[in-house]
């Protein structure tokens, strides 16, 4: 049976072919999984990380989408206003995301459960999307399984993990890339059916629907990241086509791919720019072009191994890069791991290679059109690259341009797939051909494996199981000792979002509200609105105007984070235990205290709050 590009002729063989292929890819990543994150000892109702990053945030997120429907409005964070997100548009092109986070919550409704299962769901959907596009490419299904396995357990998966839980389920990659490449190939993606009437409806043809749906997909669940990444490759790529081609076709079919992902993120957005004219702008977050390129690609980090690395050697030398360079950034998450780092250095070679002389073409056209987009991509996110101007002249709200190193990934792990099907039919001709290329793509898969394995990406550790469930008893405490939807006050001070201050984690004060109960916290009102500037003017108040104010407003409790403080908040909690007669309620850490502000209130009202029952 002859093939082409590693496609048969045979159209029933190969869709019953590429449907065995795909299964195995799913259950092989599924299984993998287990020993590479150690799941025997995870507890699937203890989030796989928590405490650090923004892992507390999107733990707030997703309970407030199983609770009150969406993420946008939240009753029991920003008290006594109550949270609105409008103002900061993160998840503006994540609504896929959540439409699936939904349907998770049909079987719990424990936040905790539903982010740990999404995230693991994220891998098998990886693996997916990427065999699925590599199919497309004309790569062999065993070559395709092995480079979208590897891809799904890239580095980077694990080292966004659950703090960044929307960048780490990069399903939308593989379908941006392979648009790209389309458009580099002038893979016609829009078709018309020219049996229909009238004319425009001709354009609803199977591919062009298709074409629609991965816009979609790429707008809806790109994390705004890699939508707009997906959006400059297709720029320059197009820009490439009519300098080389003058191919006006491809100018306007890129133009509708672009038009109808910008269209469809710009519709996600919609309800914050309704409340940002009805409310007038919100400067809450602030950022420069100049974090565009201390959070820009880097090649050094991009080849470099993280560290912890199995290999002793590969993980010093990591760490001791880490440890000196000035240029910090996010670390080692661009890190590509070693068999992609492989596809990368190829299609670096060649790309420099068909610069010399067309005679000095390697490989196929699939080959140049990788390394075409490779580079793009490459030129688009390094340090003082397009990325930089971009944020310079156009807006500096994307700012994190590191992170288009899981495009790169794609091309590159394409590009292995791509030689792997050359190594192939070099085998072929010789005897024992099946037991060759089945040794070979699994040597390939092996050393990936444990070139991006490590303890350290290990999750659900001792201590957050340990820091969880001190958490929910004392939550628990609190909400025994405190009436209905009782409101309690938190300090220090945080601004929210985003916002900083020593010792403590961004959103270190989402930690009570992520446990069981009834209780409405303050924290979580945007910064830069009435709800959330009433509470900075009280910061630096002495306790006896801040016990004013805040019962005033109806707070029952004051809980204190005692990590932001110098003192551990010792000066604090000796004076509001002297003027309200009470001793704090301490947690089992030590880390948090707790002052009920029932008897406080009774005196000042006289009369007696409803407690709840504790029955």
């Amino acid at each position: 049976m002859t093939q082409k590009h590693g496609q048969p002729e045979n159209p029933r063989w190969y869709l019953s072919s590429g449907f065995a292929w795909a299964t195995g890819t799913v259950i092989l990543t599924g299984l993998l999984l287990i020993p590479v994150m150690r799941l025997w000892r995870a507890e699937i109702y203890i989030p796989f990380r928590y405490g650090g990053g923004d892992a507390a945030f999107f733990l707030m997120a997703i309970k407030s989408v199983l609770k009150h429907g969406w993420f946008l409005e939240n009753p029991d964070l920003g008290a006594p206003s109550g949270q609105e997100l409008y103002d900061f548009p993160v998840f503006a092109g994540d609504g896929f995301h959540f439409l699936v986070i939904k349907l998770l919550g049909l079987l719990s409704s424990d936040p905790a459960f539903v982010l740990n299962l999404y995230f693991l769901l994220s891998f098998p959907l990886v693996a997916l999307a990427s065999f699925l596009v590599l199919r497309q490419l004309g790569t062999s299904g065993g070559a395709a399984l092995v480079c979208s396995v590897l891809y799904a357990l890239a580095p980077y998966h694990f080292l966004r993990g659950e703090g960044q839980l929307f960048l780490a389920a990069y399903y939308s990659v593989p379908v941006g890339a392979y648009l790209v490449l389309s458009i580099l190939s002038s893979k016609p993606l829009f078709t018309r059916r020219t049996s229909l009437r009238p004319r425009l409806l001709a354009w609803a043809s199977k591919r062009s629907l298709v074409t629609l749906a991965l816009c979609l997909l790429v707008a809806s669940a790109g994390s705004i990241y890699y939508a707009v990444f997906t959006c400059m490759l297709l720029v320059a790529a197009t820009a490439l086509i009519l300098v080389a081609r003058r191919d006006v076709q491809t100018l306007i079919q890129s133009s509708v791919i672009m038009g109808v992902i910008l269209g469809f993120l710009a519709l996600n957005s919609l309800p914050n720019l309704m409340y940002s004219f009805a409310n007038g702008p919100n400067g809450a977050i602030t950022r420069t072009w100049v974090d565009s390129e201390t959070y820009s690609l880097n090649l050094i980090k991009m080849i470099l191994p993280r560290p912890g690395h199995y290999i002793d050697t590969l993980g010093n030398l990591a760490a001791g890069y880490y440890q000196e360079t000035v240029i910090q950034g996010e670390g080692f998450n661009q890190s590509l791991g070693f068999i992609a780092t492989l596809g990368f250095v190829w299609l670096l070679i060649v790309a420099l290679a068909g610069c010399l002389s067309p005679r000095w073409e390697i490989g196929d056209l699939r080959h140049r059109q990788l390394a075409t987009a490779t580079v793009i991509a490459f030129l688009i996110g390094t340090t003082g690259g397009l990325s930089t101007l971009f944020a310079y002249l156009i807006s500096p709200q994307i700012r994190s341009w590191n992170r288009i190193s899981i495009f790169i990934a794609f091309l590159a792990i394409a590009a292995i797939a791509l030689l792997l099907d050359a190594l192939q039919e070099r085998i072929r001709l010789r005897r024992g051909r099946r037991i060759l290329v089945g040794t070979l793509l699994l040597s390939v898969l092996l050393i990936g494996l444990y070139d991006q394995s490590s303890d350290t990406l290990v999750e659900n550790g001792s201590g957050a199981k340990e820091a969880y469930r001190d958490d929910a008893a004392f939550v628990r405490a609190i909400d025994d000792e405190m009436p209905p939807r009782a409101q309690i006050f938190q300090l220090p001070y945080m601004p929210f979002p985003e916002g900083h201050r020593k010792n403590m984690f961004s959103y270190d004060l989402l930690r009570p509200y992520l446990h069981e109960s009834d209780l409405r916290w303050s924290f979580g009102a945007v910064k830069g609105r009435p709800a959330a500037d009433w509470q900075d003017d009280l910061t630096d108040e002495n306790p006896e105007k801040l016990l004013s104010e805040v019962s005033a407003v109806g707070f029952d409790g004051i809980y204190i984070d005692r990590s932001g403080y110098p003192d551990r908040a010792a000066k604090l909690e000796r004076r509001l235990s002297k003027l309200l007669d009470v001793e704090p309620l301490v947690s089992s850490s030590e880390n948090m205290s707790f002052f009920s502000l029932l008897p406080y209130k009774e005196d000042l009202q006289g009369h007696t709050p409803l407690k709840r029952s504790r029955n």
